[in-house]
C-alpha cells in the first residue's frame, strides 16, 4: 500500500495537483501546525530541565497515598476566616460538615505524585495526619486542605517504571510552566483585532445556516443531532459562509498581523478543518463560539509567523513529516478524481441486473460502532478491544450517536454502498475485524464488522428500487480494479524494484492501534496518514513483468 501510495503521489505532482487550490488549503494547516510544534520544541521543550534532587523528592512522595479532605469557596475572605477557627481548635469534619462541598467527599480524595497542582502537592506533603494548609488560590476559587492519613502505594511493582512516571511528571509540569512564561510574554507584545462589520456579517450568516440546518421541519438533518451531544457544520458548510458574505467585504482584511493582511475565505479556510461547534444554536452562544475561533486562529497565526521568521518551515523534521502527509494527500487526490471518472450507464447496471449477477454483488453488513470526537479517546477504544474489550459495552460508555448507544453501537443490516466511509470499509472486511479511525464530519468512528450476508430479497426488487444502489456497487468494484490496474502501469513506468529479500528478514506483527501526535501549542493528528488498502496490483506488476520478460 505505501508503494501504491508513492506511486500515486508521483503522478499526482506530474499531472500538477500539487499546484492546485485544494492542495494549498488542505496541506497549508498542516505545515502550519508543524511550524508552531517546532517553535514549541525550540523555545519550550527543549529549555525543560531537572536536578537529580527532584527526582528524589518524586520517588520519595510517590510512595504515599495521602487521603484528602478539603473546603472550598469562591470567597477567599470567607475561607479565611474559617482558616481562623481552625487554628483555634475548631474541627475540620465539623465545619466541613455543615457545608455544600461535603456531598462530593462521603470518602476522603486520594492523592499522590504528580495528581494535584504543584503549589497544592508540595503544602500536602508537609502535613502530618490531622493536620491543615493554609488557604490555597487555584484558577476556580479557594481550598483549605486537610490530610487525614497516609497510605503506601501498593502498585509501585517495577521500579524502572515508576522512576519513569516520576521523570515524565516533573518534565510535564516544567514543560508547562516554560509554556505559561512563554505565552504571557510572547502576546504581551501583541494586539490584534477582527474587523467588526465581517464579524457581524459572519454571525448573521452562521446563525440562519445551524438554525436552517437544525430546523425541527428537516427531518433529514435533525436526525444528524441524535447523533451527537452538540452542534456542529462540517467543511463544506464553513466554507460555503464565503459565498453567502457581502460581495463588497469579502476581499476586505479581516484580520491585520504585523505586516500581513488576511482575508475572509483564509480564515473559513482554517475553520473548514476542524469544523464550527456550539452548545446551542442561539445568536449569543455562536457569537461567543466564533469570537472563541477567531482569538486561537490570531495566536495559532502569529506563532505561526514567529516560527517561519526563524526558518523552522526549513527544519529537517518539519519537511519530512510534511513531505509524508503531502504525499498522502496527493494520493487521495489523485483516486479521488480516477473515482470522479468511472461512469456506468443505466443500460450496463440494468444488463447486470437481468443476467441475475446483482445478487452476487450486493452485500449487507452489520457493524459495532464507537463515535467520538476525541482522538485520546481512540486511543483507549483500541487499547480495551486489543484487550478482548466487548465493542458494544466500549459503544454504551463512549460513543456520542445516541440513536445506537443503547444497542452498544450496532447498525443493523444495510448494503454496503450505504454509510460512506464505513460501508466502503466493511465491504472488504471480514467479521471479527475492527477497522478505523475514521475521520467523518461528526468525529472519529472506530468500529467492528458483526456480520455479513448476501440480500436475499434482491430477486424480488424491480430494477428502478434497486437502480442507485446497484450503480453504486458496480463503480466501487470498477475502481477497485481501475486503480490495481493504473497502479501497475505507474510501477512499470517508474521502473520501481521491490528487495523482498529485505522484506522478509524484518518481523512483521499485526497490531490494531493507532498513534496520535499531539502537537505544540495545541493540535492532534494521526502520526501517520492511513493509507487506502489497494494490493492488487503487485500481482498484475508481477504478470507484466514476466511477459516482458
Amino acid at each position: 500500500q505505501l508503494i501504491a501510495e508513492k506511486l500515486l503521489s508521483l503522478h499526482a505532482k506530474e499531472k500538477g495537483y500539487d499546484t492546485m487550490k485544494v492542495f494549498s488549503d488542505i496541506i497549508s494547516p498542516l505545515e502550519d501546525m508543524c511550524v508552531r510544534d517546532q517553535l514549541y520544541t525550540n523555545e519550550i521543550k527543549s529549555k525543560v530541565s531537572y536536578s537529580p534532587e527532584d527526582i528524589s523528592e518524586g520517588l520519595e512522595r510517590i510512595k504515599n497515598i495521602l487521603k484528602v479532605k478539603f473546603l472550598y469557596s469562591e470567597n477567599k475572605k470567607e475561607l479565611e476566616d474559617i482558616y481562623l477557627h481552625l487554628k483555634s481548635g475548631s474541627s475540620f469534619d465539623s465545619i466541613l460538615t455543615s457545608r455544600i462541598e461535603s456531598s462530593d467527599q462521603e470518602a476522603p480524595r486520594e492523592v499522590t505524585f504528580g495528581t494535584m497542582e504543584k503549589e497544592f502537592e508540595d503544602s500536602l506533603y508537609e502535613l502530618n495526619p490531622g493536620e491543615f494548609t493554609s488557604v490555597l488560590e487555584s484558577e476556580d476559587g479557594y481550598y483549605i486542605l486537610y490530610l487525614s492519613d497516609i497510605e503506601g502505594n501498593l502498585d509501585l511493582k517495577d521500579q524502572n517504571m515508576v522512576l519513569e512516571d516520576v521523570k515524565r511528571i516533573i518534565e510535564t509540569r516544567l514543560e508547562y510552566e516554560h509554556y505559561l512564561d512563554y505565552y504571557r510574554k510572547f502576546f504581551s507584545k501583541h494586539r490584534v483585532t477582527a474587523d467588526k462589520e465581517i464579524f457581524e456579517n459572519l454571525v448573521e450568516i452562521f446563525v440562519s445556516t445551524f438554525q436552517k440546518k437544525y430546523s425541527p421541519e428537516n427531518d433529514n438533518i435533525s436526525s444528524a443531532k441524535a447523533v451527537i451531544n452538540e452542534y456542529y457544520l462540517n467543511g463544506i458548510e464553513v466554507t460555503l459562509a464565503y459565498n453567502l458574505l457581502n460581495p463588497e467585504i469579502q476581499s476586505k482584511n479581516f484580520i491585520k498581523l504585523k505586516d500581513r493582511s488576511i482575508l475572509p475565505d483564509h480564515f473559513l479556510n482554517k475553520l473548514s478543518h476542524d469544523g464550527f461547534y456550539v452548545r446551542d444554536i442561539s445568536e449569543e452562544s455562536i457569537r461567543a463560539s466564533l469570537s472563541s475561533y477567531i482569538r486561537k486562529f490570531i495566536e495559532d497565526e502569529l506563532l505561526t509567523m514567529e516560527g517561519m521568521d526563524k526558518g523552522l518551515d526549513n527544519s529537517p523534521d518539519v519537511k519530512k513529516y510534511i513531505d509524508m502527509w503531502r504525499d498522502s494527500y496527493l494520493s487521495k487526490m489523485l483516486m479521488v478524481s480516477m473515482f470522479d471518472s468511472i461512469k456506468i450507464s443505466e443500460e450496463e447496471a440494468y444488463s447486470v441486473y437481468k443476467m441475475n449477477d446483482w445478487q452476487q454483488t450486493v452485500e449487507l453488513v452489520n457493524v459495532a460502532e464507537v463515535l467520538t470526537d476525541s482522538l485520546e479517546t481512540v486511543e483507549i477504544i483500541l487499547n480495551e478491544l486489543s484487550k478482548g474489550k466487548d465493542i458494544g459495552l466500549l459503544a454504551k460508555q463512549y460513543t456520542k450517536r445516541d440513536s445506537v448507544r443503547e444497542r452498544g453501537g450496532e447498525f443493523g443490516y444495510f448494503p454496503v454502498t450505504e454509510n460512506g466511509e464505513i460501508g466502503r470499509a466493511a465491504f472488504n472486511m471480514e467479521v471479527g475485524d475492527v477497522y478505523g479511525p475514521i475521520k467523518l464530519d461528526e468525529g472519529y468512528s472506530v468500529f467492528r464488522l458483526i456480520g455479513k450476508k448476501q440480500d436475499t430479497t434482491v430477486n424480488s426488487k424491480s430494477y428502478d428500487e434497486v437502480k442507485e444502489e446497484l450503480i453504486s456497487q458496480i463503480t466501487l468494484s470498477k475502481f477497485e480494479k481501475y486503480v490495481n490496474g493504473y497502479v501497475a502501469e505507474l510501477a512499470q513506468k517508474y521502473g520501481i524494484e521491490i528487495y523482498e529479500d529485505v522484506l522478509e528478514e524484518i518481523d512483521n506483527i499485526y497490531l490494531n492501534l493507532v498513534v496520535v501526535r499531539y502537537m505544540g501549542f495545541g493540535g492532534e493528528i494521526f502520526a501517520v496518514p492511513y493509507t487506502e488498502q489497494f494490493s492488487g496490483w503487485y500481482d498484475i506488476w508481477i504478470d507484466n513483468k514476466e511477459i516482458v520478460q
